[in-house]
Parts: structure tokens; C-alpha cells; sequence
């Protein structure tokens, strides 16, 4: 029946949707598709049209539903009307479910964004389990309008203003969004296809409700009868200045970024500054999404928040953020923590253990897990020669005189009351303090390791040698010591502070 329809009606908006696709390169024939249907009339539409367009384009289609467990036994039969419908084309059909009152609680999300979020959670998982490559959805250049006008509301910049994007670079693609709400019902009229209707979409505690039933038809009957088409003509100008400034952004990212890490992702705050304001808040915003910390929550007030982090005068500032993610500030580093899931740590040589006994020269694990010493004796020339070689980079080597120490030496973390003489002063400073002036992180001293010869510390590994050990004009031989640093989630302190 299906395809004898497809012979014979002609879609009033199938031209439409195959030139949006052909024009921007939604897809390319023969891709395999995500189709996420609710069951409400602009999802049914979007899985007709492609299926409309498979027969020539050779694409292949799936579908995907979540059931919120929002409405009760509303929502149950949404899931079967989307069974049955996938199966009257004769299409797989998956679906998801999840608790969003329990995830917005959990996450400080209002329901909106907690739903959208296991949403699109579900209908990447159900992606990467059946290899399509696009995820599809029903958004129409009504919901357009909507989106637009509730950004505005809300105080949005030139990001939000752009609208939603026809694609995104994680594959999610929208091939209605040059199609009106008219459009899709004239459709589903045409070719005589149901639909169901979403009770919550008439809830007027949901802001975009009030949007579609109350500023809209207010601002069509009184001030522009074609509101929804001037609003997205604007987002396709907007668009395009928005992707401009992003691309310059992505440049200013590459420039500012010091490491970037499964957990953590480090800036030099100094490069931020040189970077004018919306160039800086886009950055802010990429570390966020790349981070995955706010689950899609991402508001203008967090991105101006972090920016007065860095262009404050507090070198300690922070800012915790929904989503168990933070920013802080230490000094001249700005570092992006993801917390809502805990790092896959890789195990310490020793849980118990707090030091390590280093017998001479080779190769030492840290007692942290979080990398390796390497010791070695050289006589001054090969010292020398060596620190030509070593002397900056992810591995500078440091070098103490050989005969002022004594094996067997120790590599610990360090300790209240540590205090050692800084190469260059004549004088016993308390480590912390020593480590704060050299802009260490807090998060990151406890895992710095000191190199201890007769209970002296002779070097903090990475950062500094004790000036008593220094190499001088007397030394025959010298102790070469390298960190070979890695981070239990792939996060490289150096990147945190200034070595010598």
C-alpha cells in the first residue's frame, strides 16, 4: 500500500525537503539513518518523506523512541503507536526509557533539558549500536521561530539567535527545518497518515508553550503576519556570522590550550585576554561541550561567569557549574575539571604504599602512580650535553652534583612542614609557600614528586632543584633527573605551572 501511495500522491513538500538535503548535504545516498520519532505529526512526516526518498536514494532507515515516563499510560501508548507505525513500513525499531524527573534532580536540570538529554543520550547509543551515521529528527522552521523567540526571551547572544542548525558536526540532522507546520499537516493529510498528540505541548507552564499559542499568533495578528519565515530568514543570516566567529574561535582555542585530558582541560589565561570577549565566551563554551559537563545546559551566565574568573584580579577564583563540572582559576591557568563521572584511574604501584626507596640509579615509580623517575650519573661533560638535549620540552632533565647526595634516596609526596632552599636563594622556605609563588595548583602539589637525600629534599621532580645540590664549579659527576610524567586521566601537570 505503501509504495502503491508513493506512486501515486505527490507530497506536497517532498521538493522541499530533497532540495534541503541535496543543497547543504544532509546526507549522501545510501547512508544508513536514525529516524527519532515521538509519534506527533512532524516526526511521522520526517519518517514518510525519507522513506519516500529511500526508494531512489538507496538509504536505509531505523527508528528510534523514548519514552520519558513523563505522562503515565500516554507515553506507553505513544511507544506502541511508534512500534506499529515502524512496522507498517516495515523499518527496526528501538526503544529507550528513562526516569528525567530522577536525572534533572540528580543533574539541577529543569525537565525540558533532563529529557532532552537521556533523549539524545538514548538515540546516540541506539547510533553506535546499529552503525547509522545520522541521527534524523522532526524540527520544522515553526519550531524554529519558537526556539529563536524563546533564546530572545531568555537573553541568549549571537549563538542562540542563530537557531537551531539544519546539522551539527556529531551527525544529528534536521531535514524539515525549512518546512512549516502547515506544510507537514498538508502532508500527512495528503497520504492519510495519524499521528498523536502530545497532551504536555498544551501545558502552559512550559514556556515554548505559551511561545507557540500565545506570542506567536500575537505577533502575527499585530505586528507581521509572516513572523515565523522573517525569523527564520534571520537565523540563516545570523547562522552565518555565528559560524565566522566560531571558526576564529576554534582558532583562539588552539592558541590558549595547554592540555587537554579525559578529565581535565588547562588554558593559559594570559592568551585568553589577548582574545576579545565573544571570541573568549566560545571558547569557554567548546571546553564545556567537549567536557560534556552541563548535559546541554549551558547558559549565558555560566560562560560571563568564567569570563570574569579570567579577567578578574583573583588568581583563585571558581566557579562550580550544573552537571558536577567546574572552572577554577589558579594564577595564570584556567582549568575546565569534569566531575560528573569519576576518571578511570589507573591502579598505584602500591595503595599502601607512601614512599618509595630509590637503591641508585634507573627507573623509579612514583608513589602516586603518576609516572616515572629516571636517575642517572654522568660526568659534567655528558651533564652538559644532556641538558642541551633535555633541557626543556614535556621531559626537562634537572641535575644536581652526584657526590652531595647519598643513596639510598627517597621519592615521596610531600608532606605538612616540608621546607627546602630553592636553587638560587640562601635561604629554608616552607614548600607550599614556595610552591603558591611558583603557581603550582593546589590540586596538583600533593602529586608532585620530591626527591629526598638524608631527609633533605634535593628536588621537587619537574620544578626545581635544592640550591645546597646545585652543580658548581668543583663537580666531577652529576645526577641527571628526569620525571617521565602521566596522569592517572591522562592529564600532564606540567602544563599547570612554569618550570626554571
Amino acid at each position: 500500500m505503501l509504495k502503491t501511495a508513493r506512486e501515486a500522491v505527490r507530497s506536497p513538500i517532498l521538493d522541499t525537503v530533497r532540495e534541503t538535503i541535496t543543497r547543504h548535504r544532509l546526507f549522501e545516498p545510501g547512508a544508513r539513518i536514525l529516524v527519532g520519532v515521538s509519534g506527533g505529526p512532524d516526526s511521522i512526516c520526517l519518517l514518510h518523506i525519507l522513506y519516500l526518498l529511500s526508494g531512489t536514494w538507496d538509504i536505509k532507515i531505523e527508528v528510534a523512541h523514548f519514552d520519558h515516563n513523563l505522562r503515565g499510560e500516554e507515553s506507553k501508548r505513544d511507544a506502541r503507536f511508534v512500534e506499529e507505525m515502524a512496522g507498517r513500513f516495515m523499518l527496526p525499531f528501538h526503544l529507550g526509557t528513562g526516569d528525567v524527573k530522577a536525572y534533572a534532580r540528580q543533574n539541577a536540570l529543569c525537565i525540558q533539558d533532563a529529557a532532552r538529554a537521556l533523549r539524545y543520550g538514548f538515540f546516540k547509543h541506539v547510533r553506535e549500536k546499529t552503525g547509522c551515521t545520522y541521527i534524523a529528527t522532526g524540527h520544522t522552521a515553526d519550531d524554529q521561530a519558537e526556539e529563536v523567540l524563546m533564546r530572545l526571551l531568555r537573553g541568549s547572544g549571537l549563538a542562540g539567535l542563530s537557531g537551531i542548525p539544519l546539522q551539527r558536526q556529531d551527525g544529528i540532522i534536521r531535514p524539515l527545518l525549512k518546512v512549516s507546520k502547515e506544510g507537514v499537516l498538508r502532508h500527512l493529510a495528503a497520504f492519510g497518515l495519524e499521528f498523536i498528540k502530545d497532551s504536555s505541548n498544551d501545558n502552559p507552564k512550559y514556556l515554548r508553550n505559551r511561545i507557540r499559542k500565545d506570542l506567536i499568533p500575537f505577533l502575527a495578528m499585530k505586528f507581521n503576519p509572516a513572523i515565523v519565515n522573517t525569523l527564520n530568514r534571520m537565523t540563516s543570516l545570523l547562522s552565518e556570522e555565528h559560524q565566522l566567529l566560531e571558526d576564529m574561535a576554534a582558532s583562539a582555542f588552539g592558541r590558549a590550550l595547554m592540555s587537554n585530558g579525559g578529565c581535565h582541560m588547562v588554558f593559559d589565561v594570559l592568551k585568553l585576554r589577548l582574545e576579545p570577549a565573544p571570541i573568549r565566551r566560545r571558547v569557554y563554551q567548546s571546553a564545556l561541550k567537549r567536557l560534556e559537563g552541563l548535559n546541554g545546559a549551558i547558559r549565558s551566565i555560566h560562560l560571563q561567569t568564567i569570563d570574569s574568573i579570567v579577567m578578574g584580579i583573583d588568581p583563585g577564583g571558581n566557579c562550580p557549574l550544573p552537571g558536577g563540572s567546574a572552572v577554577a582559576r589558579r594564577y595564570d591557568r584556567l582549568i575546565f575539571t569534569k566531575k560528573s563521572r569519576p576518571c578511570k584511574m589507573s591502579p598505584l604501584p602500591n595503595p599502601r604504599q607512601k614512599s618509595v626507596l630509590v637503591n641508585g640509579p634507573g627507573l623509579w615509580k612514583t608513589p602516586s602512580g603518576n609516572g616515572l623517575i629516571e636517575l642517572t650519573i654522568t660526568d659534567l661533560k655528558d651533564a652538559l650535553d644532556s641538558l642541551r638535549r633535555h633541557g626543556s620540552g614535556k621531559t626537562p632533565a634537572f641535575f644536581v652534583d652526584a657526590d652531595t647526595v647519598a643513596f639510598p634516596l627517597e621519592i615521596r609526596a610531600r608532606k605538612p612542614g616540608d621546607r627546602f632552599v630553592p636553587f638560587g636563594s640562601n635561604r629554608l622556605v616552607k614548600l607550599k609557600d614556595f610552591l603558591i609563588a611558583r603557581k603550582v595548583p593546589r590540586v596538583l602539589r600533593d602529586d608532585l614528586p620530591l626527591l629526598i637525600s638524608r631527609s633533605d629534599i634535593i628536588a621537587v621532580a619537574g620544578v626545581e632543584i635544592a640550591h645546597p645540590y646545585r652543580i658548581n664549579a668543583s663537580s666531577r659527576r652529576t645526577l641527571r633527573i628526569i620525571w617521565h610524567r602521566h596522569d592517572r586521566c591522562n592529564f600532564n601537570p606540567e602544563d599547570c605551572f612554569t618550570t626554571a
